[in-house]
């Protein structure tokens, strides 16, 4: 192993303002290629969601091959040019941490190889996934593995004038996480989920009615439970966290006002209850074929967007502090602790890494669907007018089966699933209408009554045999 020595100088690339940065080189890189590959081959990314949409398991380079010349020749130099510069990336980064160019340029050469032969597995293996992991592995281990060339920045702690230094604390030392973590899945999935239930049976022929603004019912119980709960009403605790025995307050230990805690939850109710609620409300009375349009997909990338940005910070943060935290100064803490917080600044690197990783998780969302608009389109003619000239919410229609022994379904979203009479209507008007009656042996509907209130969802359905 080579010798070596402290770079004092900071601004250098290898020293601590250059080495933090390394990471968010390689993710630029990749969002600038990603972006460039939709752009100018999108015949590809129609070909993945075509394939997606009908269930197929394939690899990439069989995707690939069907597309145009254009798109193939601008696809290959696109990736080229992007293993050329993560591995030129990942080799310096790599030096950093090991101190040894061989070893540097192996690793990052076998990660390379690694990435592409992804191209060749497919892509809903066991393989491909356990390969995606093991890479996603790799990249946060470079992000958070020190470097041998970092110089450590500490930033002096200052105390009030009036205060004695035995009463200030470190906020990193005192601030819990894997506790935190407990109490919120105690809080959500048994105590807000007991809520759910009772309000759900309360109000069942009115949640159906309401359909996807049911989540609003949700929300404001979260808003409320976390509000008041969190507040010095009751001493910063939720049920959860009083046994796992932490607290909300803020850098003086105080407990946080209401409006304050208030605040904090609404952000919290925005980053991290509106994503599942959403997508759930979209599950729950949205038909199929029209989960993908634009209008849907743009609020739900939006909202997963936030929801990466507030969970990578809370990961990667020291003070474990996030979004929510971030807008009235909260601390999450162990309950014995008595004295007051000084945190160390949150490094702008986290959160700038934090934005850039959520981009990577969520844009392609949008992506995808943008190039399946043209597919979708097409399988929303029929189900469309059945709906309109019946005047039904038709849940999912779609042929399925092996060739010879095709059946023809459809869901429909009703109030009454007892009713033989509505399937019978719906099964006539496929018999009468739809190009794929004569084609399928057998024609079912499905009435199915569901609501979705964020906190609870129920749903029931009836089969019927038409042919």
């Amino acid at each position: 192993m080579e010798e070596v020595k402290e770079n004092l100088n900071p601004f250098s690339i290898e020293g601590y303002l250059g080495r933090k940065y390394y990471f968010l080189i390689g993710l630029v890189i990749a969002i600038v290629l990603s972006a460039m590959q939709f752009f100018f081959c999108r015949s590809v990314f129609q070909t993945i969601m075509e394939n997606s949409v009908a269930g197929i398991n394939t690899n990439m380079i069989s995707i690939i091959r069907t597309a145009s010349i254009e798109d193939l020749a601008i696809w290959l130099i696109l990736i080229s040019l992007g293993c050329f510069l993560s591995f030129i990336n990942n080799t310096k980064r790599l030096y950093d941490i090991s101190a040894d160019r061989q070893r540097s340029f192996l690793i990052a050469i076998s990660v390379v190889i690694l990435t592409l032969s992804m191209y060749f597995i497919p892509i809903k293996s066991t393989a491909y996934g356990m390969l995606s992991l093991a890479l996603s592995a790799v990249g946060f281990a470079m992000l958070l593995i020190p470097g041998k060339f970092s110089i450590k920045e500490k930033e002096p702690v200052e105390n009030s004038q009036d205060e004695p230094s035995n009463d200030v604390v470190d906020a990193s030392t005192v601030v819990v996480f894997w506790k935190r973590i407990g109490a919120y899945f105690l809080d959500t999935a048994i105590i807000l989920k007991i809520a759910g239930v009772l309000i759900g049976a309360a109000g069942a022929s009115l949640w159906f009615e309401i359909g996807g603004y049911g989540i609003i019912i949700g929300a404001v119980v979260y808003l409320l439970y976390f509000g008041l709960m969190n507040s010095v009403l009751c001493k910063g605790q939720t049920i959860g966290k009083k046994l796992f025995a932490v607290k909300v307050v803020d850098r003086n230990n105080e407990y946080l006002p209401v409006g304050k805690s208030f605040l904090r939850a609404l952000i919290f109710v925005i980053c991290v209850y509106a994503v599942g609620a959403f997508s759930g409300a979209m599950v729950t009375v949205l038909p199929e074929y029209h989960m993908f349009d634009i209008k849907n997909v743009l609020p739900l990338t939006i909202l997963l967007f936030l929801y990466f940005v507030f969970v990578l910070i809370f990961l990667f943060n020291k003070n474990r502090q996030t979004l929510h935290d971030f807008s009235v100064k909260s601390f999450v803490v162990s309950k014995e602790n008595i004295k007051k917080l000084y945190p160390d600044k949150t490094d702008s690197t986290v959160i700038i890494v934090s934005v850039i990783v959520a981009l990577l998780f969520s844009v392609p969302i949008l992506a995808g669907s943008v190039a399946a608009k043209n597919i979708f389109e097409k399988k929303t003619v029929f189900p469309d007018k059945l709906a309109k000239e019946l005047n039904l919410d038709v849940f999912s229609y779609a042929q399925y089966g092996e060739k010879d022994n095709k059946n023809l379904g459809i869901v429909i979203r009703t109030k009454d699933i007892d009713n033989q009479e509505l399937a019978d209507k719906v099964g006539n008007y496929i018999l009468l209408m739809s190009d794929k009656a004569s084609s399928s042996e057998n024609i079912n509907v499905t009435l199915k009554s569901n609501y979705n209130i964020g906190i609870y969802k129920s749903s029931k359905s009836k089969y019927y045999k038409i042919r």
